[in-house]
């Protein structure tokens, strides 16, 4: 216990050796999964945001920023009907071609339910991006360094009105 001024009042000693180890092993597991002080600090001391953003225009902005933001890594999940507005939304596509040519060492995934309908787009996806398949894919998000998105509707364009950033 503790009282008011922060004093210890009462500890559980043990010299056993199971309870050692078992406390041992669980302070090694969080240890593990700890994060260094000065990371935190930065975390702390950086400014990080949620906020849903509303409206083509606005979104846009918001994925344009992000493709045009990577500099390590892109890693995107959409469901069907986004390879051919990937492809066909020429901000999009131009951003893509561009990134992959001033950037080939970044890492661009691209994982999407490839269909007979969307099979076309997909393969030009593949000029600049790594793409897999998935089947049953709904709803889309992307992470790259320090950035995640998704999208809150689904069905093609509707999804583009509303987006996490």
């Amino acid at each position: 216990m503790v009282n008011v001024s922060g004093q210890i009042q009462q500890l559980i000693c043990s010299n056993s050796s199971q309870l050692v180890t078992q406390h041992q092993s669980l302070f090694e597991t969080l240890w593990s999964r700890a994060i260094l002080a000065t990371t935190r600090f930065n975390e702390i001391n950086e400014s990080e945001v949620t906020e849903v953003v509303y409206g083509l225009e606005q979104t846009s902005a918001v994925i344009l920023r992000a493709i045009n933001g990577v500099s390590e890594f892109a890693y995107t999940i959409n469901e069907k009907s986004m390879p051919t507005i990937t492809v066909a939304f020429p901000e999009y596509w131009d951003a893509y071609v561009r990134k992959q040519r001033t950037q080939p060492n970044a890492d661009l995934r691209y994982l999407t339910e490839i269909t007979k309908e969307n099979m076309a787009y997909v393969k030009e996806l593949m000029k600049v991006l790594k793409v897999r398949h998935l089947e049953g894919i709904v709803g889309s998000f992307w992470i790259s360094q320090g950035e995640y998105f998704a999208s809150l509707a689904s069905n093609g364009l509707r999804r583009k009105s509303r987006s996490w950033c």
